[in-house]
């Protein structure tokens, strides 16, 4: 049956369930309603198209006609077979060439590539919602035009498996040429399901009581690619979990790394674990540790508002000094940011104000696990009731540390400025975390076994790689015109093709907008129907 993508019906009145994914609302029409073995009630249902947004009707697939149709109905469609973009998938696979991503992924995937490679795409364009891939293959071209049922993507998720992940990314990394700063930090990710054992109750950066697992990224800062992750225990504290990535180094190629990091992974263990590895890093560490006081306090007056110890206009000022410390040499950047102690001035006096007022109205002096000690001298007081008053040499040693922050690395030639930079790049990390979980849909796993989810976690790492490598190209072209990424593949995707009953393949014409997001990701619209691989009018 030839069917026309451009015709609109009614609403069926009874009998459908709507489902809304990230981009459309399907509808589905229920076959069959019954209790499930535990007597729960469920039902079986088919899909039957999609609700068109501007007019609320619902423009119908194949399925709609077996239910809600004559066969009369169905002779008089029309002589088009189906109307499919196509231009998302062409500005992807042509990144994906330009990286040689897709080279790699059949070389290593050699009987899967095509199909991970599409539901990447999927992942990038609707979420990772899977049982509403059949409904998107009916409008868009994907990668290699591949059709897949739910079973086929459950089949496709089991047969990633390590060997095969870690050949990838040695590959992957290789290509890279290991000459960057990787930034590298850990996320976490919830889920409802009950059998994947990674799943811990851990502390959770969501602020969701629900049991997650941990997972940890490489991420190349000069790239801007996502380069190797890893997925362990959600009740593994970050900091622990370096030791392991160290080791995992060996099997994808890495040594010699250059880390960038955050506070949250400065321990004495993990300087001397990177130390022992060969790893140069880029470490952040934080103001509460004995070293950094003991930093802040020695060189304090060497630093501020020291004009040769500034580094520029809206930058801090700055002082290097190399130490001996946790058994290794390192080099530590002390910088000062006026700016950054006044607001934090601000803070702590709104804290202080905070804590003397619940203290004025406790019946009994806290306990010191609460911390009031660090900022008041505490007692009882003559009527029986909490006596306190400010601390002021511990108030002061703490107003005295405002605005300074330290850097330790192990470059030792790069200058304070230099260092700063690039730890200020780290920041890509924690936005390609935001992309993963709120882009790409990966906040919560909805899978129920081992299995499947490190080939769905795969997958959507592949499809992070995507989204970045497009984000890069398109960057001066997204802040010239002042729109967001969304905005791109919504356009792109308005590009189809119209293939009739015949076999011919009739592009639709191109607009100058499109052209230009082609342009800026080094295509060519001319090329498209090339690409396309049959006669198409442009």
């Amino acid at each position: 049956m030839a069917l026309d993508r451009s015709r609109k019906v009614p609403l069926p009145d009874r009998g459908i369930i709507k489902y809304k994914s990230k981009n459309a609302t399907y509808v589905y029409h229920i076959t069959r309603i019954y209790r499930n073995d535990k007597g729960k009630p469920t039902n079986d249902r088919v899909s039957i198209g999609k609700i068109d947004e501007e007019t609320g009707m619902l423009i119908p697939n194949r399925n709609y006609y077996e239910f809600y149709a004559s066969s009369n109905e169905q002779h008089k469609q029309s002589e088009i077979e189906s109307i499919k973009s196509c231009g998302i998938t062409y500005a992807i696979d042509g990144l994906l060439n330009e990286l040689g991503l897709i080279e790699i992924t059949r070389r290593k995937f050699p009987k899967r590539a095509d199909q991970i490679i599409a539901l990447a795409e999927y992942i990038l364009c609707e979420g990772n919602i899977m049982s509403y891939y059949e409904d998107w293959y009916d409008e868009v071209y994907p990668h290699g035009n591949v059709k897949l049922t739910s079973a086929d993507i459950s089949r496709v998720f089991q047969a990633i498996d390590y060997k095969s992940r870690m050949d990838f990314f040695r590959t992957w990394i290789y290509a890279r040429k290991q000459s960057e700063y990787i930034a590298y930090d850990v996320t976490s990710v919830s889920s409802y399901a009950k059998g994947i054992e990674a799943l811990e109750w851990g502390y959770n950066r969501d602020k969701e009581s629900l049991p997650q697992l941990n997972f940890a990224m490489y991420y190349g800062q000069q790239s801007m690619l996502p380069l190797y992750y890893c997925v362990y225990p959600g009740s593994v504290p970050d900091k622990t979990h370096l030791e392991y990535m160290l080791r995992d180094n060996e099997l994808i190629g890495c040594k010699g790394i250059k880390y960038v990091m955050d506070r949250g992974f400065f321990t004495a263990d993990n300087l001397r674990f990177m130390t022992d590895a060969g790893t140069r890093f880029i470490i952040s560490v934080p103001n509460s540790t004995l070293f950094a006081k003991e930093l802040i306090d020695k060189y304090r007056d060497q630093i501020v508002n020291r004009s040769e110890c500034k580094l520029g206009k809206n930058l801090p000022y700055a002082k290097s000094v190399i130490r001996e410390d946790f058994g290794m040499r390192v080099k530590a950047h002390i910088y000062y940011n006026p700016a950054k102690a006044a607001a934090e001035e601000e803070i702590l006096f709104d804290e202080l104000e905070k804590c003397e007022r619940a203290l004025s109205e406790m019946a009994e002096p806290p306990a010191r696990s609460l911390h009031y000690d660090r900022y008041f001298k505490i007692n009882r007081s003559k009527d029986g009731g909490v006596g306190f008053i400010r601390d002021n040499e511990k108030i002061n040693a703490i107003i005295s540390r405002l605005g300074f922050f330290i850097i330790v690395e192990t470059d030792f030639e790069a200058s304070s400025l230099e260092i700063l930079m690039t730890y200020r790049q780290r920041d890509v990390v924690e936005k390609s975390f935001d992309d993963l979980k709120n882009e790409l849909d990966m906040k919560r796993i909805h899978c129920h076994s081992d299995e499947t989810m490190d080939g769905k976690m795969f997958v959507a790492f592949f499809a992070l790689i995507m989204r970045s490598c497009m984000q890069n190209k398109l960057r001066t072209y997204l802040g010239e015109i002042g729109l967001p990424f969304s905005s791109v593949l919504k356009e792109l995707r308005k590009i189809k093709y119209v293939c009739t009953r015949d076999g011919k393949r009739l592009l639709s014409p191109i607009t100058k907008k499109q052209r230009d997001i082609l342009n800026a990701c080094g295509l060519s619209a001319e090329d498209l129907p090339t690409w396309l691989a049959v006669p198409c009018i442009v």
